[in-house]
């Protein structure tokens, strides 16, 4: 599912690095049955180091691949996570 997430992100201008694509793979990574194979994501990286991209990525596939009606995330500070 990662690589359809990638493929849209790119198509909208969104150019991950290699370490972005795979934090979006995993994310999104499948079980051999259908399902998640995690139900949340957590990840951790310095200030102003290319979060935003993965962000972005996972929320534009949600949105447009998979027409998820609601998708959550947040900071550590409130005012970013607005």
């Amino acid at each position: 599912m990662g690589q359809e997430f990638i493929y849209l992100a790119a198509s909208a201008g969104l150019l991950l690095d290699d370490w972005q694509q795979f934090h979006v793979r995993v994310a999104t990574a499948i079980r051999a049955d259908g399902w998640w194979a995690a139900s949340e994501f957590g990840d951790v990286d310095p200030r102003q180091n290319g979060k935003g991209g993965i962000i972005e990525a996972l929320k534009l596939g949600f949105l447009y691949l998979l027409r998820s009606p609601l998708v959550l995330y947040s900071a550590h500070y409130f005012p970013t996570a607005l």
